[in-house]
């Protein structure tokens, strides 16, 4: 398209002998570029205003709420667990026997009914910083186990 409207501004000064393609190349250079600058700059601002919108239903969900997650399961919000980096919902579907899931708050697609105030507190929850498995650690594990096990056997 762009490069029709140059061919034709081309053609223009060729038959008539003006020269208002000096005047349009500019201009339709200018316009593509504010386009172009256009179709990039819209979908962060978009996706900066979506992230807004779910973090401030996260931070408003609380127990009781009624909830539906991206799997299509309706439960009850009974716990929110708050891990630091990621949360945790425990919901109870169906009746008052029914199934307690824990699933991730990404999972969270819709909060169908909200209650007034909130049943009970978000529970923080601290996990126990582990080592990521290697090798050198697992043989030292290994060693540490053999070492208690004859620590064991010469107290018998």
């Amino acid at each position: 398209m762009l490069f029709n409207l140059f061919s034709e501004a081309q053609n223009t000064t060729a038959t008539t002998g003006c020269n208002n393609a000096g005047v349009m190349t500019p201009i339709l250079i200018v316009v593509a570029v504010l386009f172009v600058g256009a179709m990039i700059v819209y979908p962060m601002i978009s996706r900066k205003r979506n992230k807004k919108n779910e973090e401030s239903r996260v931070n408003s969900l609380s127990v009781g709420d009624t909830i539906e997650t991206v799997g299509g399961i309706i439960g009850v919000v009974k716990e929110i667990k708050d891990y630091g980096n990621r949360k945790e919902l425990i919901i109870q579907s169906g009746d008052e026997n029914g199934t307690t899931l824990s699933i991730d708050i990404k999972a969270l697609y819709l909060v169908l009914n909200k209650v007034s105030a909130p049943a009970c507190p978000v529970t923080v929850v601290e996990e126990a910083q582990t080592e990521p498995f290697t090798e050198e650690t697992g043989e030292n594990a290994d060693k540490e186990q053999k070492t208690e096990e004859k620590d064991e056997n010469s107290a018998n």
